[in-house]
């Protein structure tokens, strides 16, 4: 995010942010608008602590309308979790990320009949447990 403040200013002063006009809670994820500079609590406007790091600048809701929605950061690769370290092309695909996935699906797996024995019941015993 293009913040250089993680917290908002005099925190503890109980200045009020936000559309809700409540004072800092430190318990809370907030948002700095990188237009008007106010700080918003991620629930008053619908943005979740999870999704903030794609985002490149954030627009509150007034400022959104004077000068567009939010932007994004751009993805420079999609097959690790850090999308935005150019110098990740190199390492190899990490599992959970949409490559992975559809890397998965499009796999192809051998038959259970080709690798898996087939016994009868008969000869499951303790003693051909114990062999194995």
């Amino acid at each position: 995010l293009k913040r250089t403040r993680k917290t908002p200013p005099m925190a503890d002063s109980g200045e009020v942010y936000c559309i809700c006009r409540q004072p800092y809670n430190a318990s809370r994820f907030m948002i700095e608008c990188g237009v008007c500079r106010d700080w918003f609590h991620g629930s008053c406007v619908e943005v979740l602590e999870n999704d903030a790091d794609d985002i490149d600048e954030y627009h509150c809701p007034t400022c959104a309308r004077l000068h567009g929605s939010s932007t994004m950061k751009r993805h420079l690769n999609w097959h690790r979790h850090d999308s935005f370290d150019s110098a990740q092309s190199s390492k190899a695909v990490q599992s959970g990320t949409s490559v992975f996935v559809n890397q998965l699906v499009n796999r192809k797996f051998s038959k259970a009949d080709a690798i898996l024995m087939k016994l009868p019941g008969s000869d499951v015993t303790v003693a051909h447990r114990s062999e194995e």
